[in-house]
């Protein structure tokens, strides 16, 4: 059996609809407060009044158009007034480029009144300005929302033939892209049976994709549709003002206004995400602030995962949030939120030295070059370094070095970490992870350094530009506060907010906790933006 396309295959499964539609002529008019688009959607209201008046009164006579098929499949066997209220519509901007999305699904109403739902017949977006249908939702290829753009899609072609699949819209949300597929189809011969198959082409074809075990297939596809969100829908029951309102104006080309483009985790800590308004979110607001629930992460997303020197894995599975129900959870709010990442074949199952992103854009334009940590020239930086803070010593253990573009200028900084806790050979590779193990000391000795310095050019002038620093120098008087020694990590750098420079991603342990930060360099600053902390 020739594979299909994931295009195709969204049409195709139309064909295989076996049931009569039924149509209950209702002549009745929408009643109540009439509902206002908001700015910018006006041109929806034919197709909002059109798809009214079917629901109402039914096709009269006439043959479906595009559309209409999911709204009259939710029509069998309902009158009228039961199919006005059991359908709605929203209007939303769903792709983040400041043009509002509608969408109309199934709705049912609440104790409070208010309809909500998430079960998706048609999409639409404006393309220059008039409706353009991106997709149709039907019983036999279903759409669920998920957020951010992203859709829920199942659907059954027949016999053994189930997929599952998380798509996503383009920028521009006129069509749809497959995220991840999985889907059950007839074994090849000369076995017989039902296998369970995993890819991200969106192909129904079993030579191009992975054969999985049942049990991995079931707990990847509850985890997505565990992922679908309900929001609230304004019924059909409601008549359809001509106007527009401008209290969800949103100008073209900008993000609306609790929109985030970016998650991202360090190791199986979730770091947190970036929003053009709100800027950088720490994992708490992004996990459990009401305002970026439809971006949250949820066990199922796929995920990039990226190493110091570039991409180690496109399509990894972030499996588990724990603390997907933290809203419910007092106790989980206070957790940092943890995660696991896995592929489709269980290859990355503890990324601790790596960073797990969602966003759209190339987060490692430019790579860094690692330079010889015996270099003298940086040696003695470091020792000129230590002595202006009052530590004088000949004996200089630079354990990571390297240069790199960060804001894309042709100029290179240089990163350079120094210490002489621990012996050089513990393991500073940025791909690893940066385990402290009983040799660390819980009390530093006078002499003892850990120095991870910034140098960059800013203004004509080079700069030094501390990012981690414990120094107790030889002068440090009697009873002089000796706090934990900290060990430094350089990790990766990434343009995690799609800037275009790259921010600096470190890691500090102590004897009792580990930290990852996130640093933001402007100029001649530098400035943390993001960390997250564990106990040891």
């Amino acid at each position: 059996m020739k594979g299909m396309g994931f295009v195709c295959l969204c049409k195709n499964l139309l064909m295989f609809l076996c049931f009569t539609m039924l149509a209950a002529p209702a002549a009745m008019a929408a009643s109540g407060q009439a509902a206002v688009l908001p700015a910018g959607a006006a041109a929806y209201a034919p197709i909002l009044k059109n798809l009214q008046h079917i629901l109402a009164n039914g096709l009269e006579g006439r043959e479906r158009g595009d559309g209409e098929h999911g709204v009259m499949e939710a029509m069998t066997g309902q009158e009228g007034p039961e199919a006005l209220r059991s359908v709605g519509w929203l209007v939303r901007d769903l792709s983040g480029d400041g043009i509002p999305e509608l969408l109309v699904g199934a709705v049912s109403q609440d104790a409070d009144g208010k309809s909500r739902g998430g079960d998706i017949y048609a999409l639409y977006t404006l393309k220059d300005g008039k409706p353009h249908l991106t997709q149709e939702g039907t019983l036999r290829n279903a759409f669920s929302l998920m957020g951010n753009g992203r859709f829920f899609q199942t659907g059954s072609g027949g016999g053994m033939r189930r997929i599952f699949a998380i798509v996503s819209l383009t920028p521009d949300a006129t069509a749809l892209t497959c995220r991840d597929f999985w889907f059950t189809h007839e074994k090849a011969s000369p076995e017989w049976g039902m296998g369970f198959f995993h890819n991200t082409t969106g192909e129904m074809d079993i030579s191009r994709s992975q054969e999985v075990d049942e049990a991995l297939f079931t707990a990847r596809t509850d985890a997505m549709q565990q992922e679908c969100q309900i929001a609230e829908f304004t019924p059909f029951s409601q008549a359809i003002a001509d106007e527009e309102t401008s209290s969800l104006a949103v100008p073209a080309g900008q993000h609306s206004a609790s929109s985030v483009t970016a998650r991202f985790g360090f190791g199986n800590i979730l770091m947190g995400g970036w929003s053009p308004q709100q800027g950088w979110l720490n994992a708490q607001q992004l996990q459990n602030d009401a305002r970026f629930h439809d971006f949250r992460i949820w066990g199922g997303e796929v995920c990039r995962v990226f190493g110091m020197h570039g991409l180690v894995e496109d399509n990894a599975i972030i499996t588990a949030i724990h603390n997907e129900h933290g809203d419910e959870s007092p106790a989980a709010r206070a957790d940092v939120p943890s995660f696991e990442v896995h592929t489709a074949t269980g290859g990355i199952s503890a990324p601790s030295g790596f960073l797990t992103v969602l966003c759209d854009w190339n987060i490692q334009p430019r790579s860094p070059v690692l330079l010889q940590t015996g270099n003298t020239t940086y040696q003695g930086i470091i020792k000129n370094y230590l002595a202006a803070k009052g530590l004088r010593t000949d004996r200089i253990q630079l354990v990571q070095l390297c240069k790199i573009d960060l804001e894309g200028d042709g100029v290179d900084e240089v990163l350079i970490y120094a210490q002489n806790l621990l012996k050089h050979d513990t393991g500073w590779a940025a791909d690893k992870a940066f385990d402290v193990d009983s040799t660390f000391p819980s009390r530093a000795f006078k002499g003892a350094y850990s120095v991870l310095l910034l140098r960059k050019v800013a203004g004509g002038k080079v700069v030094q530009l501390p990012l981690h620093e414990y120094i107790h120098a030889q002068t440090a008087a009697s009873g002089t506060a000796n706090p934990l020694p900290v060990l430094a990590k350089l990790y990766q750098f990434a343009d995690l907010n799609g800037d275009g420079t790259l921010e600096i991603i470190t890691g500090t342990a102590s004897h009792t906790n580990r930290t990852h930060h996130v640093f933001e360099v402007k100029g001649h600053k530098v400035r943390e933006v993001l960390s997250s902390s564990t106990k040891l």
